[in-house]
């Protein structure tokens, strides 16, 4: 007797393409969470914010000004489509448990401060100074500014919020960790 196959037989190709999208879709909800921290119930992006700073130690960790920005930017760039795909999943605009997008730009809230280290002081922080250390208002004083400009989007940023998928999701952080990074920047160089 001859096999049918129905709709509720699927073929095993259909099944294995299904539970490859599965996985796939999982590791992305993983990553764009956070892990799973996007889905605290109170401040998502604070969390999202910590982890960033986390980020920025381990990319601290490159001693070098160029391998930091170089690495900054390519997992921003890569945390694009993973946003969208977010997005998507979860079926919700610019969801709040997607803090991948914050994650990424916290790097950029010391760039201006970075720059500063390397053409003026010739020095690089070590990332253990950054937490408990000298330089650890640094890290305070960047975490507050970006809380600040991620959480009131003052002009441009409230803009960006217009950009729809990844990119919009990710930009206003990043403008955010940008502006925080000038102004840090632009304290130390007038400090000097």
């Amino acid at each position: 007797m001859a096999s049918h196959r129905t709709e509720n037989h699927p073929a095993p190709e259909q099944t294995e393409a299904h539970s490859r999208r599965s996985t796939v879709d999982s590791v992305v909800l993983c990553l764009a969470k956070g892990a799973g921290a996007g889905n605290a119930k109170y401040a998502p992006g604070t969390l999202g914010t910590l982890i960033g700073i986390g980020w920025t130690l381990i990319l601290l960790t490159t001693g070098n000004l160029w391998a930091f920005l170089f690495s900054a930017a390519a997992a921003l760039l890569a945390s694009i489509p993973l946003c969208s795909r977010a997005e998507i999943l979860i079926r919700k605009r610019d969801p709040s448990q997607v803090i991948l997008d914050e994650i990424v730009s916290v790097p950029f809230c010391f760039t201006g401060w970075l720059v500063y280290l390397h053409t003026v002081a010739a020095h690089w922080p070590r990332p253990s100074g950054m937490v408990a250390g000298a330089e650890v208002w640094i890290t305070i004083a960047a975490f507050l500014l970006f809380r600040f400009f991620d959480i009131v989007k003052p002009w441009p940023i409230c803009k960006l919020q217009d950009i729809k998928g990844g990119f919009g999701i990710v930009a206003d952080d990043l403008v955010a960790a940008i502006l925080t990074g000038i102004l840090i920047g632009a304290f130390m160089f007038i400090r000097s």
